[in-house]
């Protein structure tokens, strides 16, 4: 299990220094041809992100006070996993997010509303890391508000990425 949790770990910085990189590349070159690469990273992210919900969900349902006692001795082997997973799939969706933007990045035309909403989903993907890693250090009882926080701008950032598709 410790060896996933790195090699994800791993993968996800390999893919934000590819992020860092293009973007300077592509800033200072002008944009790029990379045809439908930029695209397809923004549908594989949007993958990722799905697998994130995934894994919340199961933690909503093996955390609740209504599900059944036999449901979760079903469940805890499959939330213990997924639970392992999810700072290290969520740092592969930023790295994603980053190398997205990247390749989709146009200097000459920065205002274009699609760009914006993408902006806008940038900022909250920050702001869903900051929450996220605030909370899991934080042992005090203001956890709780802070996941909650978390968990309202994971919701922000699913309607913003509604719109940023019908913008397309």
């Amino acid at each position: 299990m410790k060896i996933a949790k790195i090699s994800i770990f791993s993968f996800a910085a390999a893919l934000f220094a590819s992020a860092v990189v293009l973007f300077f590349v592509f800033t200072i070159h002008a944009p790029m041809a990379v045809g439908k690469l930029g695209e397809a990273v923004g549908w594989v992210l949007a993958g990722f992100m799905a697998v994130m919900m995934l894994i919340f969900i199961i933690k909503m349902i093996f955390m609740s006070k209504k599900t059944k006692p036999e449901t979760k001795a079903k469940l805890a082997p499959v939330y213990r996993i997924v639970n392992q997973f999810h700072m290290p799939v969520g740092c592969v969706v930023v790295a994603l997010q980053y190398l997205h933007f990247a390749l989709v990045f146009n200097v000459g035309d920065p205002s274009w509303i699609h760009f914006i909403t993408g902006y806008v989903m940038a900022g909250l993907l920050a702001s869903i890391v900051t929450f996220g890693f605030v909370a899991y250090f934080n042992k005090t009882p203001s956890r709780k508000a802070l996941t909650v926080v978390h968990q309202i701008l994971v919701v922000a950032i699913i309607a913003a990425f509604i719109v940023h598709l019908i913008l397309k």
